[in-house]
């Protein structure tokens, strides 16, 4: 709908996938436009930070725009299943190997976030889900990640604080589960020395500010 109540006329995508499509919208002063980038089928992506006790669970992924690993939190598209819940459990199961059961598992909707509002026109939905028991997990989707492994709290926290997470996703759900009490924060430890975490992308995969084969934390 336009500022008037007028229907919006959609302009026509240049590109699209299964996944996205690409629109070129006008720009009123005359300009060139500007880039919109839709998710296709207008269906929101999902996000998942699991949590186990005082352990948070990441996804180590080969991010191909930046050239380099990305230590985050599950997430995917949407529109497999027929609820964003349904989206969040095929991508933890994908993504970590975890078999999520509804008898001792608990998966919450916490909110969304515009990771770039800018330029994607997308509000993925951010899940946690407390893990309530023990067991094995390997990611499936081996095409995409690496691996997925437990994190103590205090060291995602300091993997944070020492941007060596950069994941916007991550930063949301982890700020949200703390502010909604999922994630006790007056059990941080914020006295002792940064434990010794290391995210082992290859030397020739790295950007050239980081100045070692391995992001660390001492």
């Amino acid at each position: 709908m336009t500022d008037d109540g007028s229907p919006a006329v959609e302009s026509p995508a240049f590109s699209h996938d299964p996944w996205v499509q690409i629109f070129i919208d006008p720009d009123e002063s005359g300009g060139a436009g500007f880039i919109r980038i839709v998710e296709s089928g207008g269906i929101p992506g999902v996000a998942i930070l699991p949590i186990s006790g005082d352990r948070i669970g990441l996804v180590t992924n080969r991010r191909r725009p930046i050239k380099c690993d990305s230590l985050e939190i599950p997430r995917g598209f949407g529109g497999d299943s027929a609820t964003s819940a349904e989206d969040a459990v095929r991508e933890l199961v994908e993504e970590t190997g975890i078999q999520f059961d509804d008898k001792v598992d608990s998966l919450r909707r916490i909110g969304s976030v515009w990771p770039n509002n800018g330029l994607l026109a997308a509000e993925p939905i951010l899940y946690v889900v407390l893990i309530g028991r023990n067991q094995p997990s390997s990611p499936r989707d081996t095409a995409e990640i690496k691996k997925f492994s437990w994190y103590e709290l205090d060291d995602v926290m300091r993997l944070i604080a020492a941007d060596k997470i950069k994941d916007s996703f991550t930063h949301s759900a982890v700020l949200r589960a703390v502010l909604m009490g999922y994630i006790d924060a007056s059990r941080l430890d914020r006295g002792a020395t940064p434990s010794k975490i290391r995210v082992r992308p290859q030397a020739s995969d790295l950007r050239a500010e980081d100045s070692s084969s391995d992001l660390r934390i001492e």
